[in-house]
């Protein structure tokens, strides 16, 4: 019975392939970036749990960016952060990220946006570069 479905799935993909067309990333352009920080008050100490959201951009060809991706965390109780982004389809290089901290509710801080933090793509999935981003946040 698994056979005779798996000979289904094989016959269905072949005779609809001429319908679809996908091209697969290559696998020697698979890239990595991370990126680590901390939020902190003025006087140094850490905000715990404050929300950070990052925009990651490639290098600008023709004064424009592409965007490869975005996620956000909510920081540590001491203010640190890390993103790692695994990429297909890009070749090493060096982009930027954006970056929005929104302070935890009740801190009586003001939120801060931070652009063009410089990130490396590396090939492989290893980050053997991490950029590295201490934002601070001022009083409302």
């Amino acid at each position: 019975m698994r056979t005779a479905l798996k000979a289904f799935t094989v016959a269905l993909l072949l005779s609809t392939g001429s319908c679809i067309s996908s091209v697969a990333p290559d696998p020697g352009t698979r890239t990595i970036v991370a990126v680590a920080g901390r939020v902190l008050r003025t006087n140094g100490t850490g905000v715990g749990g404050p929300l950070v959201a990052i925009q990651l951009l490639s290098a600008a060809s023709g004064g424009t960016a592409q965007v490869i991706g975005s996620s956000s965390v909510i920081g540590a109780d001491d203010g640190r952060f890390l993103f790692v982004f695994l990429i297909n389809g890009f070749e090493p290089q060096t982009g930027s990220a954006n970056i929005v901290v929104t302070a935890p509710i009740a801190s009586g801080l003001s939120g801060k946006e931070v652009s063009g933090v410089p990130v490396k793509l590396i090939l492989g999935q290893v980050a053997t570069d991490t950029s590295y981003v201490e934002i601070t946040l001022a009083a409302r």
